[in-house]
């Protein structure tokens, strides 16, 4: 078995500003800009990130409830298909921790009222999806008897210099934007990450309101964005040996096919060539007998096509 990697680091930058509890109002503009509302108080947000829940041995990023609802936000900068499953399990998980906490609530005749969930997921990969795209999980899940279970996760673009009405809205997330932006600029320069890191935090301008964040941690964040560089080039090593190993093992079992196949036709010539053989021998001998030789034919390929079928 080729060992899946693991992302053992706990936290990624994205995390790190926007789903700690030490900066919840980056949390909150980060809610009211998507949902279009104007929250003030930090402290209506109730963080239920999933801690001990691992998916692939990644971590559910952020969720937390406010204003009735359970939000949950993942960072990508790889696209992935299946982010409505892997947040239907997350928030299983969640609705499975609130009705524990309600009891035998669940049991009772009257509906339960719970909070209804959103999915967001914030990409800035380098792969091209415009500003925003949509999945849904019915493109996952098959229908049954034309009912589809639906739930849509929306996939935000916050690549620097993408949805502007969000960056504007969410100051934080767009100097976060610019920030990786400007690491991947020098990087590519460069080559160095370290090198990189260092000067996008000194070419941070000063009002932004990350930067103090950055410099009292920078040892932390460098570590962060260092983890997740190795953590995707493991990701693209064990993508790139998967389809490698299956490749050979396609190969490996086209040739022993092929070779089992060549047997089975040998099989089947020489078989065919001793059918033919003994029908000759067969009509010659019912000719001898006294059969006209028309009809020793026609009693022999009669009797060679039953015993064909029966093989």
């Amino acid at each position: 078995m080729i060992p899946f990697p693991n992302l053992k680091h706990k936290d990624r930058l994205f995390v790190f500003l926007f789903g700690n509890e030490r900066y919840k109002q980056f949390t909150l503009s980060l809610y009211n800009a998507i949902n279009n509302t104007d929250y003030n108080d930090p402290d209506l947000i109730t963080f239920n990130t999933l801690d001990n829940f691992l998916y692939m041995g990644i971590k559910n990023d952020v969720s937390f409830v406010i204003a009735d609802t359970i939000n949950l936000y993942e960072h990508q900068s790889t696209l992935n298909g299946n982010m409505p499953l892997r947040m239907l399990l997350y928030v299983s998980r969640i609705y499975s921790s609130l009705i524990d906490e309600l009891g035998d609530s669940i049991y009772y005749n009257k509906p339960l009222k719970l909070p209804g969930p959103s999915f967001v997921v914030f990409y800035n990969g380098e792969q091209d999806i415009g500003e925003s795209k949509t999945q849904m999980i019915s493109d996952i899940l098959s229908e049954v008897n034309g009912i589809k279970l639906e739930m849509y996760v929306k996939i935000l673009n916050i690549n620097y210099g993408h949805n502007k009405w969000l960056m504007d809205k969410c100051p934080p997330l767009k100097e976060y934007s610019w920030f990786v932006y400007e690491i991947r600029k020098i990087r590519n320069k460069t080559g160095d990450l370290s090198k990189a890191i260092a000067d996008a935090i000194m070419n941070m301008p000063d009002s932004f309101v990350i930067k103090p964040i950055i410099l009292k941690h920078t040892a932390e964040v460098s570590e962060m964005i260092f983890t997740i560089e190795n953590y995707e080039k493991d990701m693209q090593k064990y993508f790139d040996t998967v389809k490698r190993y299956a490749t050979e093992e396609g190969l490996i079992e086209g040739r022993q096919a092929g070779i089992e196949e060549g047997i089975k036709e040998g099989i089947k010539k020489g078989y065919a060539d001793g059918i033919n053989e003994s029908k000759e021998k067969t009509i010659e001998l019912m000719i001898e007998l006294g059969y006209s030789k028309e009809d020793a034919i026609k009693m022999v390929e009669g009797k060679f096509k039953q015993d064909t079928k029966e093989l």
